[in-house]
C-alpha cells in the first residue's frame, strides 16, 4: 500500500511537470501568434501606401486624359479595401495580445507590448529525428506519469494478493501493577496470534481480480502514450519540415512578385498595361508578404511544439 502511495504521488508529480510544459508551449504559441499578427498590420498597412500610391498614379493618368475615369474608380475601391484589410489586421493585433495575456495568467486588455525577432534554424535530420524519439519517450513527464501509475496498480495488485495470506500478529507488554501508590509488582504480557482466511464470500478474491484489471488498464494506457508520443514526434517533425520549405517558397514568391509589379507599374505609367494588370500583380504581391510573415512565424511555433514533443522546452 506503501509502494503504490508513493508511485501515485510521483505521478501526480510528473502530471505538474506535463502541465507546466504545457503553459509552456500555449505562451510559445500565444507569442508567435501575436508576432504574426503584428507583421501582417505591417503587411496591410504596406499594401494600403501601395494602394494610395497608385490611386495618385492614377489619378495624374486620368488627368492627362491617358485613362478613363473608371480606373481612379477603381484603384479607390483597392485603396477601402486595403483600409479595411488594415482595421482587420488591426483588430487580430488587438485579439491575439488579449490571448498572449490570458496564456500568461494576466487580464486580457493588459497593456503588452513584445520584441520579436525571426531567428531560424533548419529542421532535423532523418538521424537526429531517431534521437529525439528515444529523448521523448525518456524526457516526457507522461511517460514518468505513466510508468509510476503502472508501478502503483502493481503495487496494488501485491497488496490485494498479501491480503489473502495469513496473519500473524505478536503482542509485548510490561508494566508496573499494585495497590498501593508506588506499585512494586512488576507485569509481563505476551501474546502470538495467526489469522487464517477461511470464509470472506470471495471479497478478498474480486479484489485481486479488480487490482488485475486496473493494473492491465494502466499498461495499456501506458503503451498507449509511448505511442501517442512516438506520433506527436512524428507529426511535429512533419510540420517543421513543411512550414520551413514553405519559407523558401514565399521568400521565391514574394521577390517574383516585387518584380513583377513593378514591371507593370513602369508599363501602366507608358500605357501598355491595364489598370487591372497592376491591381492583380498588387494583390498577388500582397498576399505573398501576407504568407511569408506567416510562414516565418508558423515554423517558430513548430519549432516550439517539436521541443515540447520531445520533452526539450523545460
Amino acid at each position: 500500500g506503501l509502494d503504490a502511495a508513493q508511485a501515485r504521488r510521483a505521478g501526480a508529480q510528473a502530471d505538474a511537470s506535463a502541465t507546466q510544459a504545457d503553459v509552456r508551449l500555449a505562451v510559445q504559441s500565444a507569442f508567435y501568434t501575436l508576432a504574426a499578427a503584428q507583421d501582417l498590420q505591417a503587411v496591410a498597412e504596406k499594401s494600403l501606401a501601395r494602394s494610395e500610391a497608385h490611386l495618385r498614379l492614377a489619378n495624374a493618368r486620368r488627368n492627362a486624359g491617358a485613362v478613363p475615369q473608371a480606373d481612379v474608380l477603381r484603384m479607390d475601391a483597392e485603396v477601402a479595401a486595403a483600409q479595411l484589410d488594415l482595421i482587420n489586421a488591426t483588430s487580430r493585433v488587438r485579439v491575439a495580445t488579449g490571448f498572449l495575456n490570458t496564456a500568461m495568467g494576466r487580464a486580457a486588455e493588459t497593456p503588452l507590448a513584445i520584441a520579436a525577432t525571426v531567428s531560424a534554424s533548419p529542421p532535423p535530420a532523418r538521424p537526429e529525428l531517431d534521437a529525439a524519439v528515444t529523448h521523448a519517450l525518456a524526457q516526457r513527464p507522461e511517460i514518468t506519469s505513466g510508468e509510476q501509475r503502472t508501478d502503483a496498480a502493481r503495487a496494488a495488485v501485491a497488496a490485494a494478493q498479501a491480503a489473502r495470506a495469513p496473519k500473524l500478529r505478536a503482542d509485548v507488554a510490561f508494566g508496573w501493577r499494585d495497590t498501593t501508590f508506588v506499585p512494586d509488582t512488576r507485569e509481563w504480557q505476551a501474546g502470538l496470534s495467526v489469522d487464517f482466511p477461511i470464509f470472506d464470500a470471495g471479497s478478498r478474491a474480486h479484489h485481486v481480480a479488480r487490482s488485475k484489471a486496473d493494473l492491465a488498464r494502466e499498461e495499456a494506457v501506458f503503451e498507449s502514450r509511448r505511442l501517442q508520443i512516438r506520433n506527436e514526434v512524428w507529426s511535429a517533425a512533419a510540420e517543421l519540415e513543411r512550414a520551413w520549405s514553405a519559407i523558401a517558397a514565399n521568400e521565391t514568391s514574394v521577390r517574383a512578385s516585387e518584380e513583377s509589379l513593378r514591371v507593370v507599374r513602369e508599363r501602366y505609367e507608358a500605357g501598355a498595361a491595364l489598370i487591372s494588370d497592376l491591381l492583380d500583380t498588387q494583390t498577388t504581391l500582397a498576399r505573398a508578404e501576407s504568407s511569408l510573415a506567416e510562414s516565418r512565424w508558423s515554423y517558430l511555433a513548430a519549432r516550439a511544439a517539436f521541443a515540447h514533443a520531445t520533452g526539450s522546452n523545460g
